[in-house]
């Protein structure tokens, strides 16, 4: 049920310089986007903080990149992201002025990954609701 993506839209940053020039350095990371299914945002803050959490980035991160620019829909995008959080788990200590927050942890997930169904126990925001999929009435 749940993919290895980083939520790119909801975080928390100290109003500091340091956070200011991560936040600019990552906005400006879409002149690098690769042409692809790239999933923009969530895609891209994964090699994002890699390459900025380590002063070498070692050889196997072209395999990750690799399938990053290849991707062309959903389950390959998936697939880079999980090859980019495999060698973060194992670099984490490279990053530590930033946590992220394991799965079921966090205060919000992607709302498809089980079609929208928000959870009293478990849920405080959901993200990626679109318009035209809202189911209006009574349920």
């Amino acid at each position: 049920m749940y993919n290895w993506e980083i939520a790119c839209g909801s975080y928390i940053a100290r109003n500091s310089e340091e956070s200011v020039n991560f936040l600019r350095k990552f906005a400006e990371y879409e002149n690098k986007l690769p042409n692809s299914f790239h999933g923009r945002d969530n895609g891209t803050i994964h090699f994002y903080l890699f390459e900025n959490a380590t002063e070498r980035v070692p050889a196997i991160i072209r395999k990750c990149h690799s399938l990053w620019q290849r991707s062309k829909g959903f389950s390959d995008l998936f697939a880079a992201e999980a090859c980019i959080r495999i060698l973060l788990s194992q670099n984490i200590r490279l990053i530590p002025r930033i946590k992220i927050m394991r799965k079921g942890e966090a205060w919000v997930r992607d709302a498809f990954l089980t079609r929208g169904m928000w959870s009293w126990k478990s849920d405080f925001m959901l993200h990626g609701l679109k318009h035209q999929s809202l189911v209006t009435g009574n349920l």
